[in-house]
């Protein structure tokens, strides 16, 4: 069947199978549209897994180039010879971790994948809803260093940990009912 042929029925049956039109090929054999839109709809179906895949790998990689980001950000501070005395050494990898995101944000678009650094939150009116977004260190609020998106909807939070300072379980929930989020992970680098 010739290619023109075969197009034009898969128009017309819409991808849907329901043509039936069959024409004698040079080789003598017999070829059916049905056939072929049902191979179609296979086609269709892995484009599907296959957006689903490609969703699941730019999830991880956001978290992956966070993570790569705050390493990063402690090793520059270590070769600045920044000490960790009074929390010097923490507060500077996390200016050059905020630094970063753009530049994380740029390699994401047009995924639907980003992030957002240094997001605060007041605490939830009900216990059920997420709170309002505050300004950074706003009295009553709570933050957390990037906040991973996906269409501009919350969902992972990251904080970078530089000492033996740890999320407290009662706090970590209260994060994620502030930011609405399952998913809180600590990045501990020292």
């Amino acid at each position: 069947m010739s290619q023109v042929v075969l197009a034009t029925a898969l128009m017309k049956s819409g991808g849907k199978g329901k043509a039936k039109i069959t024409k004698e090929s040079h080789s003598g054999t017999r070829a059916t549209v049905q056939a072929e839109t049902q191979s179609l709809s296979r086609i269709k179906g892995n484009v599907a897994s296959r957006k689903s895949l490609n969703d699941g790998i730019n999830q991880r990689g956001i978290a992956y180039d966070v993570k790569q980001a705050a390493r990063e950000a402690v090793r520059k501070t270590e070769l600045e010879g920044v000490t960790a005395k009074n929390g010097r050494r923490g507060t500077r990898a996390h200016k050059i971790l905020e630094d970063n995101v753009p530049k994380i944000n740029e390699r994401y678009r047009g995924t639907g994948y980003g992030a957002q650094a240094e997001q605060f939150r007041l605490p939830s009116p009900d216990g059920i809803k997420p709170g309002a977004p505050a300004r950074v260190r706003q009295q009553g609020s709570r933050g957390l260093d990037v906040v991973l998106t996906k269409n501009d909807t919350p969902m992972k939070g990251m904080d970078l940990k530089t000492g033996n300072a740890k999320f407290a379980d009662d706090f970590k929930q209260d994060l994620r009912v502030r930011f609405k989020l399952n998913d809180i992970e600590e990045i501990n680098i020292k």
